[in-house]
């Protein structure tokens, strides 16, 4: 039978959204429709004035449920059904108004009219909870029917202004109405088994002898003034006892019978389903199938006459037996009826769906041999539908093979008792995950079809391959295909976890392919070489010649020469680039030639083809240096938010349609209210999905599994912790250090600011520790990618055919607290190690020039401490560091030689001498004086040398202004310190070339030896010279901070003539990205040779900086000294 089954999801600003899916036998997949339910005041008016009139009522409801879509649909579904249309109202929202609303008086649009769809046999209508049929009620066969009835009309009736009925008559009714089924009364009759108590009732439903399935209540019933639903039942000596349905569920909800709690009541009782009550939670009805999960409930919903009750229940079990379908049986009872006023009262409340109360199948036992099939066939089917559902089957299947052994007729009572009882749990297992009963699947019956691939991606993003899954974006695609068609270039910004990637690579390009077939699609991400990873991608595209590509892109430096001049070209003459995340260009490419390369073969690329690049949004300001790609991105740009919850809603829900799941009552609402407001929602939803994937039973992703994996925020950190958790102790270290090293540190952010730690790729063999093995760390790699886990992505560099592994997606940095304090625990280290990771990766391409060792002194110190770490460096960086050490040695060994060299030439002038003694004592005076004269040397360059004190205090640093490199004004508080009121000279800086501590400017060396240029400036020194000379002193280069203080004072800074100079501060556009640095020279940092320093210049305005290599030299770049009391200088913004 087809079903329309139409749920009002919670409300949404001032409506409630609609979806109905109509499911056809044999089709797995639903037809889908979407609409909004709109209820003003004029329509609650119109509600309350037409409660009199059923129909007039319904129709108000239906026209404001039927519309659009959801009209459309269900039109189109009753007129395609050969067969009755069955017809599923599921009220998720949990508004008191909308659930006050008459809802059993719904019509419909049928045959152009407006109909009750009640009384309409072509579309039986019940109210129904999507969700699993409780444990504690399993399958059950025609034979299992057995009822127990309670009829209760206390002799003090009147008290509570209630009518007494003919209690006789009412019993003979309902044995009438039931047949052939076996009952058992509770009435104060001849022939009830007890009175109509609520004691009696529950100790009758935990008699294993007799295994009552269906309930029958015929009692007065009322709504209390605060909310709730009472039933006047009776005490032993038949007064009344007002029985709440808060206090029977309670009394029922621990029992257990041998079959469970019965599957079926019917309640005679006025407003026993009145939708108003309980605040919007239900009547007794509404809550047994809710809360105590009963399969189904039929329940009036008004006063109602006994005649009409009796009539109902007359009609209702005759059908019911017939075919077992309840829905069924209700419209057909009702059918009969039609003219009575009452008739409308009645409601069917149930989780049953499409499937019968009971199946005539059950009702043979099964054979031995038939229970052994049925448990392999199950075995087999629970591993792909419900994997999680497999160790509670085996226990149970354990005990059935220790019996099956035996015929029945030789078991003991117990045995046959854990047989059944075995047997019971199976079926529930059956029944739950693959939606028949193990009687059925025993007897060889076809279960229904399943598709067994996974929609939900988890970290991974979405790609071309995975668009069917892509839902929720469609407004959005749209957008960016109207842009596209504007101009080729589009930047799309976005939040870290909105859905950049996925929105380009399944939404976008899939839509322009559509329009577009012939589209070809080249794809790249920057890495830390994006003229080569550009190269790659549009290598398939090229052609020669052509002279589109502009000259200042041929003439780039370190630009792929196999792309100069040649021609992209696409299938068709149509390629769209799509560069993903472009902030890689400014996290992992430290080359800034290589930067500003690639930004211009992008811009030349956009005026032939389509461009569109994805990029982190708190990365737009790395952007503004390059002024025509900053001026494009602002004209050409998206900026997507976040899904909000209605679009999460739907993607969700569409992806496990695709596939034939289905959430559990609730647990829609559950997993959006734990992913609301949440930054990168969708990365952390996915992942829970995938999750709640794997625990599926069958159809159903269930309330208690989600709650199992700890929900949206809890999932990711569990799935990585259980990874960590059964891994071996020597294997957790490999992983926290896959982890870390996967993870790139933000060195910019200030103290108390959250930090930007992103993911990189990082080849497979960097990965291996000191002493390790490729293929251990490759085996581990491969179980953290494998389908337990996807915590990383594995893929190829086309470029150097190499192994590189990467974090998933960023979300595992931010929401892993584990991952978050192995990053936190000892950041310094880990700065450090990095800092040895560049050196070892640009030391390996030119390992025999000595000047890529720029670990020394102090900083090798620390460097060979990390090397003593187990596992905390690989076997590159140790090689580095060991190429480090010995330099340092045979530096050390030369010295001592030359010094060995030194003393024997002094040994040798001694021995010329005649006389011992004068030698002897001249030769000492000399070598007094060789020291006298090098100290001398110092004491002079001292003495030519002229410092002032800055005091401490604030001042203004930066320009009002800025341009080019200068940053915006700000005041600083900075600490006192001195500084050379001149530049070093020429002849200051020849005093220690004499001494031996300095080495000659390369530049220029005739003007520096030149005896005229004694008074001048030096010129032409390097960092690492400038450095040396300031130390021979006892000094170091100033900060930053500090040139600026001094040079706002013309009095005390000046410059013989206008030039830069060194300071030892990191170059950073941004001024709050220094706050945290020490000055490279200080020996817990570790220099950088390919990260500039800043150079300031003392001229007209002397906010102008740049920057420079440390090992650069120029013409008109010099130095001056600084020194304070604290090797770095407190900083602090006001």
């Amino acid at each position: 039978m087809n079903t329309f089954e139409i749920t009002i999801q919670r409300k949404s600003g001032d409506r409630w959204p609609i979806v109905a899916e109509h499911s056809r036998p044999g089709e797995l997949l639903p037809i889908r429709s979407e609409g909004t339910l709109v209820v003003t005041l004029e329509d609650v008016q119109q509600l309350t004035s037409l409660l009199g009139r059923p129909k007039d009522y319904g129709t108000v409801l239906g026209k404001a449920l039927f519309q659009g879509q959801i009209r459309d649909a269900f039109v189109s579904a009753l007129r395609e059904s050969e067969n009755p249309l069955r017809v599923l109202l599921f009220l998720e929202a949990a508004d008191s108004k909308l659930k006050f609303w008459r809802w059993e008086r719904l019509c419909a649009p049928i045959d152009g009219d407006w109909q009750l769809l009640a009384l309409q046999q072509r579309s039986p209508f019940s109210f129904y909870i999507p969700a699993i049929t409780d444990r504690r009620f399993p399958p059950i066969g025609r034979r299992d029917l057995r009822a127990l009835v309670l009829v209760a009309s206390p002799t003090d009736a009147d008290k509570y202004n209630l009518a007494k009925f003919d209690v006789k008559a009412t019993v003979d009714s309902v044995r009438t109405a039931l047949g052939n089924i076996p009952t058992d009364v509770l009435a104060t009759v001849e022939g009830a088994i007890a009175p109509p108590t609520l004691d009696a009732l529950c100790s009758q439903l935990t008699d294993r002898t007799k295994q009552y399935t269906i309930l029958h209540f015929v009692s007065h019933g009322k709504l209390l003034d605060d909310g709730e639903t009472v039933l006047y039942w009776a005490k032993a000596d038949n007064t009344v006892e007002p029985v709440t349905a808060t206090r029977l569920l309670e009394r029922l909800d621990p029992l257990r019978g041998a079959r469970g709690l019965p599957h079926f009541a019917f309640l005679c009782a006025c407003e026993s389903a009145n939708f108003g009550v309980n605040g919007g939670l239900g009547g007794l009805a509404q809550r047994l199938v809710r809360d105590l999960g009963m399969p189904a409930v039929v329940a009036m919903t008004d006063k109602v006459t006994i005649k009409t009750a009796q009539i109902l229940a007359e009609n209702f079990y005759r059908q019911l037996k017939a075919s077992g379908e309840v829905d069924i049986a209700l419209h057909e009872a009702t059918a009969s009826l039609a003219e009575r006023g009452d008739i409308t009262v009645p409601a069917l409340f149930s989780r049953l769906g499409a499937r019968p109360l009971f199946s005539d199948q059950l009702d043979r036992a099964l054979t031995n041999s038939e229970i052994e099939y049925g448990l392999e066939h199950l075995k087999k089917l629970l591993l792909e539908r419900s994997p999680v559902l497999c160790h509670p089957f085996e226990e149970q299947a354990q005990k059935l093979r220790n019996i099956i052994v035996a015929d029945v007729a030789a078991l003991s009572k117990q045995a046959r008792q854990e047989r059944e009882q075995a047997l019971t749990e199976i079926d529930n297992l059956c029944d739950e995950a693959i939606d028949i009963s193990f009687h059925a699947l025993a007897l060889d019956q076809q279960p229904p079809n399943y598709d067994s691939r996974c929609p939900f991606l988890g970290l991974y993003p979405f790609r071309q391959e995975n668009r069917e899954f892509f839902f929720g974006r469609d407004e959005l695609i749209t957008q960016l295909q109207q842009k596209l068609n504007e101009h080729n270039f589009l930047a799309v910004l976005g939040a870290s976890g909105s859905g950049k990637s996925s929105l380009v690579l399944a939404g976008l390009i899939p839509a322009l392919q559509q329009q577009q077939p012939s589209l070809a699609i080249a794809y790249m991400t920057p890495s830390s070489n994006p003229n080569e990873q550009l190269q790659i991608s549009l290598s398939p595209y090229l052609e020669n010649p052509s002279p589109n590509l502009s000259p200042a892109g041929r003439e780039s430096l370190n630009f792929p020469p196999s792309l100069e001049g040649k021609e992209v070209r696409g299938l068709g003459q149509s390629l769209i680039l799509v560069i993903d995340q472009f902030e890689e260009l400014f996290t992992l490419c430290t080359d800034e030639a290589q930067r500003l390369a690639f930004i211009e073969q992008v811009l030349s690329l956009s005026q032939q083809q389509k461009v569109v690049i994805t990029m982190r949004a708190d990365f737009w300001g790395e952007c503004a240096p390059y002024q025509e790609l900053k001026e494009l991105m602002e004209a050409r740009q998206k900026l997507i938010a976040p899904m909000n919850v209605l679009e999460l809603r739907k993607a969700m829900e569409m992806q496990a349609a695709q596939v034939g799941l289905r959430f559990e009552a609730g647990l829609s609402n559950s997993i959006l209210d734990d992913v609301q407001g949440e930054p990168g929602a969708m990365p952390l939803l996915q992942h829970a999905l995938l999750e709640l994937w794997k625990r599926r039973h069958g159809r159903w992703l269930r309330c208690e599994e989600y709650e199992a994996i700890g929900g949206v925020k809890k999932a990711i950190s569990q799935t990585a912790d259980d990874v960590y958790n059964r891994s071996k102790p020597e294997a957790r270290e490999q992983i926290k250090n896959i982890f870390v090293r996967l993870t790139r540190l933000d060195e910019e952010a200030v103290q108390g600011e959250q930090r930007r730690d992103t993911r990189r790729r990082v080849g497979l063999e960097e990965l291996v520790p000191l002493g390790g093995k490729l293929a251990v760390t490759k085996n581990l790699v491969q179980r953290l990618a494998g389908e337990g886990a996807r915590l990383v992505v594995t893929s190829v560099d086309e470029s150097t055919n190499q192994e590189e592994v990467e974090v998933a997606h960023e979300a595992l940095i931010r929401y892993w607290p584990r991952l978050l304090d192995w990053l936190n625990e000892n950041r310094t280290d880990l700065q450090l190690r990095e800092t040895i990771r560049q050196a070892a990766l640009e030391w390996e391409k030119k390992p025999k020039d000595e000047n890529y060792l720029v670990h020394r002194g102090g900083r090798l110190e620390d460097a060979e401490a990390l090397l003593k770490k187990a596992g905390f460096l690989n076997q590159l960086e140790a090689n580095y560091i060991s190429a480090c050490v010995e330099l340092r040695e045979r530096s050390a060994l030369e010295q001592e030689q030359r010094q060995q060299r030194e003393l024997q030439r002094e040994k040798q002038a001694r021995l010329g001498w005649q006389c011992l003694a004068g030698a002897m004592t001249i030769i000492t005076i000399l070598f007094i004086s060789y020291f006298a004269y090098r100290e001398k040397l110092r004491l002079e360059a001292y003495s030519l040398g002229e410092t002032v004190k800055i005091p401490a205090g604030k001042f203004y640093f930066g320009a009002k202004n800025p341009r080019g490199n200068e940053i915006s004004v700000r005041q600083i508080n900075l600490d006192d310190f001195e500084i050379d009121k001149h530049q070093v000279s020429n002849h200051q800086y020849g005093l220690c070339v004499s001494y031996g501590a300095c080495s000659r400017p390369v530049m220029q060396p005739q003007l520096f030896l030149d005896k005229n240029n004694l008074d001048k400036p030096v010129v032409g020194v390097t960092a690492f010279q400038a450095n040396d000379y300031c130390d021979w002193l006892g000094r170091r280069l100033p900060t930053e901070l500090e040139w600026e203080k001094a040079a706002r004072n013309s009095q005390n800074f000046s410059s013989t003539l206008p030039s830069w100079e060194w300071t030892s501060s990191y170059f950073f556009k941004q001024f709050n990205f220094q706050l945290s640095k020490k000055p490279w020279y200080i020996n817990s940092e570790i220099l950088k040779l390919n990260q500039p320093l800043t150079l300031r210049f003392l001229g007209k305005k002397i906010t102008v900086r740049q920057s420079a290599l440390p090992d650069s030299q120029a013409e008109d770049t010099g130095l001056r000294c600084a020194k304070s009391k604290k090797d770095d200088t407190f900083i602090n913004i006001i």
